[in-house]
This record gives C-alpha cells, sequence and structure tokens, in this order.
C-alpha cells in the first residue's frame, strides 16, 4: 500500500522536475486503484482463510454439537430422578446448545455466502438472536458455577441456594429476560448496532468503525463475559480451597463411615475439574473476540478475526463431552449406548451388564 502510494508520487515529481505537465487521468487511475486495493483489503469475507474458516467451521459444528448435545440431554433424561437444581441448570446449557448449533451456527454460515445483500430486518434478528444465545450460555454457566459453589462453601445457608428445580428455571429465565433488555437498544438502534458489518459480510454486532457503539460494546463484553468469567474463576477457586481442606481432614479422621465421605469428595473434586475445565475451555474460546471487540489495532488481523467468529461455537462441543464425564452415573449410561448388550464395567471395579435402553 506504502509503496503504490510512494510511486505515484515519485512520479508525479519526476513530471514536475522535467518540466512536463503529469497526465492527471493516469494519476487518477493509479489513485483509483490504490483506493480499491485499500477498500478490498479490510473486506474479511474476499480473504480465503477467513470465508473458508467461518464456513466449514460452523457447518461442521453444527451437525456435531446437535448429535452431542442431545445425547448428553438423553442422558441427563434418563438419570433426571431426582431433579436437583444443577440438573436442571444442565439442562439449560444442552437446550441452548442445541438452539445454537441447529439454528446459529447453520444461519451464520448460509448468512456468510450472500455477504454484499441483507435483508435489514431478519439480519438484525438473526444478530440479536445469535448474540443472545452466546451470552446466555455464558450465564448458564455461571449459575452452575455459583450452584456449586453455594453446595461446598455455603451448605447450610437458606438464602444462598438455587433451591428446587423450579426455583432454578424462575432464576435462568430472569437471567434471559434481564439479557433481551440489555440486547434490545442495540436490536432497535438506540446505543449499539445490530446488524450488517460490510466488512465481514455478516448480520453481527457492529464495530465502532462501520457504525457501531463502542461505549456499548466495550460495556457488552464487560458485563457478558469480563464479569463472569471473573466470578466464576473466583468462585472455583475458593471451592478447590474448601474441598482441599474438607479432604484433608477426612484423611486424618478415623471416623466411621470415612471410606464413604472419601468418596463423596473425590466424587465433588471430579466434577469441580470437569466443570472447571468447561469454563477454561469456554474463555478460550471467547478470548479472541474479545480482543477484536476491545481493541481497533486487532480488528484488521484476518486470522484472528477469523477465529473470533468460529471459536465461540466450539464451547457447544466441549459442554456436552465434560457434562457427561462429570458423574459416574453419565458415564455408565454412555457406556450402556455404545456397548449394547456387553458387559461393562463401572468405575469401583464391578461389572455390569448393559442394556438397550427403550
Amino acid at each position: 500500500m506504502g509503496d503504490k502510494r510512494k510511486k505515484v508520487w515519485q512520479q508525479g515529481r519526476i513530471h514536475v522536475l522535467r518540466g512536463e505537465i503529469p497526465d492527471c487521468r493516469d494519476i487518477e487511475v493509479d489513485q483509483g486503484r490504490m483506493n480499491e486495493t485499500t477498500a478490498t483489503a479490510f473486506l474479511f469475507y474476499k480473504h480465503p482463510e477467513y470465508y473458508q474458516t467461518v464456513i466449514i467451521g460452523d457447518y461442521c459444528i453444527g451437525p456435531l454439537g446437535v448429535i452431542l448435545n442431545g445425547v448428553c440431554a438423553y442422558i441427563l433424561w434418563i438419570c433426571r430422578k431426582p431433579l436437583s437444581a444443577q440438573k436442571t441448570l444442565l439442562f439449560f446449557v444442552c437446550g441452548n446448545n442445541l438452539l445454537m448449533c441447529s439454528y446459529g451456527l447453520p444461519f451464520t454460515a448460509f448468512d456468510q455466502q450472500s455477504p454484499e445483500v441483507k435483508q435489514a430486518n431478519f439480519c438484525t434478528f438473526h444478530a440479536f438472536v445469535y448474540f443472545l444465545l452466546q451470552s446466555y450460555g455464558l450465564l448458564v454457566l455461571l449459575m452452575v458455577t455459583l450452584n456449586r459453589y453455594f453446595v461446598v462453601v455455603r451448605p447450610t445457608s437458606k438464602r444462598f441456594t438455587f433451591g428446587g428445580p423450579k426455583r432454578t428455571i424462575i432464576i435462568a429465565l430472569i437471567g434471559l429476560f434481564l439479557l433481551v433488555i440489555f440486547f434490545l437498544p442495540a436490536a432497535l438502534g438506540i446505543w449499539g448496532v445490530l446488524g450488517h458489518e460490510l466488512s465481514t459480510g455478516s448480520c453481527v454486532l457492529v464495530s465502532q468503525e462501520e457504525g457501531g457503539d463502542l461505549s456499548y460494546n466495550l460495556l457488552g463484553s464487560a458485563l457478558a463475559f469480563g464479569l463472569p468469567v471473573t466470578a466464576m474463576l473466583l468462585c472455583y477457586l475458593h471451592i478447590y480451597v474448601v474441598v482441599r481442606r474438607q479432604n484433608r481432614k477426612v484423611l486424618q479422621g478415623n471416623s466411621f463411615g470415612t471410606n464413604k465421605e472419601q468418596q463423596r469428595r473425590k466424587q465433588e473434586l471430579r466434577l469441580l475439574t470437569t466443570t472447571f475445565g468447561m469454563i477454561v475451555l469456554f474463555i478460550a474460546a471467547y478470548l479472541p473476540y474479545v480482543l477484536v471487540i476491545s481493541f481497533p489495532n486487532l480488528r484488521k488481523v484476518v486470522v484472528l478475526k477469523g477465529l473470533s467468529r468460529i471459536l465461540p461455537g466450539t464451547h457447544c462441543l466441549s459442554d456436552p463431552v465434560l457434562c457427561l464425564l462429570s458423574q459416574n452415573t453419565y458415564r455408565l449410561k454412555l457406556k450402556r449406548m455404545v456397548h449394547c448388550g456387553k458387559e461393562i464395567e463401572r468405575d469401583d471395579g464391578s461389572s455390569v451388564t448393559a442394556q438397550a435402553t427403550h
């Protein structure tokens, strides 16, 4: 880009030194080509590494995510009794991921195939639903974290608890309602813009350079990503300290029922580890997007821009896998589905005969 500007300037300077009048049409042609190149350089959908990453990634993650989350939801359903707050929240995780994989990601890939022509109202609607699902996925993970925190750190508290399934559903729906309220100003164009971003050819939260509002985008990154992630990390750090302390006390004791208590603490630590892994993968998936939306200098890096579009959807694959690995019961049911009619081994060393579930 700089070499072309320098070449045009040098050509004009040579003409002047020779006492000649340069042909303005030639200079205009060179400048027109230069402007065309400048505009095309930051139309991300014209770069194969961006376009192919978004198309292939969304089309692959969508169907695979439907299968994994469908299996996870089915196993949660057959293991639902007794229905707890934790299982209820995991149902919300699977449901949100199923909507993202069946609508959000496939339509994003389909929409990317016609980057220049958009139907304004539907583009705004899709951006609204897409970002609502993405933000709600993180909010539900925050609720899962808080539920584990209350159970482990404050097990006897009546105030700090999600209570039963009905109360948990109400809390989850209130969180969804608050997110809808937050995204409405951008959908209506009052504050921030949800719509067609020319540089990517996608229906997204528009950046400041293309008519969006930087303050809204930064606030959204802080509320929908920064605060939940910080809260989850602090909660899990405290949970880890409490569980380690309790395990140390159990190992030092010789009272009746110590083995049973050790098994319970081991299960709690395993559940803590898998859920924490879910959070870490979610952070890794969303970090490129947060960097792109928060720092203007990084928005023109084609590879980073492509990763910021495709990585957020990968949590739809990791969530059900970690969920099924979190408890012995879920793993046993999964083994029964895979090894129908065969003898399978429990984690405690005993074996059972797998039967097909109808």
